[in-house]
């Protein structure tokens, strides 16, 4: 199987858990980390992301996030506000708000 298929395949059955609040500014991107965090640690791949419902177009993420962000080093991945949209509901295989 070439590499493009295997990979194509692999997204089709990788789980996805998208992580919904209001704003994405708080709760759901830090849900996103403990997640991805915790499913790390157990050895289980997934796509973990978070978006907001009502997210503020180049909001900054609350200052308490991203101090307990820098404080366990889950600066890696972009903290900010992300706007919910359709076509992220039907990737999926999990949704939470």
């Amino acid at each position: 199987m070439a590499e493009g298929a295997r990979r194509r395949a692999r997204a089709r059955t990788q789980p996805s858990v998208l992580v919904v609040c209001t704003g994405n500014l708080c709760r759901s991107p830090l849900a996103e980390a403990l997640l991805r965090r915790r499913l790390q640690e157990a050895g289980l791949d997934a796509d973990v992301a978070s978006a907001g419902t009502a997210a503020p177009p180049d909001a900054t993420p609350d200052p308490k996030l991203q101090r307990v962000a820098t404080e366990h080093d889950w600066t890696s991945r972009r903290i900010g506000a992300s706007d919910w949209n359709p076509h992220m509901s039907r990737r999926p295989t999990s949704s939470w708000s």
